[in-house]
């Protein structure tokens, strides 16, 4: 995080974070089940948004 502004990262940062394989974002993107910018071609997400989605989703399942 820079200036109080969250970076960008890619799969392979969210996959390290979340401990979880490639495959299983790419899953999570196309289901629609964590937040997404599509910049370039590339998937980019902010870590605190993801991080919020997966409580909110385990809190209700």
């Amino acid at each position: 995080m820079t200036n109080g502004r969250e970076d960008f990262v890619d799969v392979k940062v969210l996959k390290d974070h979340l401990k979880v394989g490639k495959s299983f974002i790419y899953k999570l993107v196309m289901e629609r089940r964590i937040p997404y910018y599509k910049v370039g071609g590339k998937f980019l997400f902010k870590v605190s948004e993801v991080d919020e989605m997966i409580e909110k989703e385990m809190r209700y399942a």
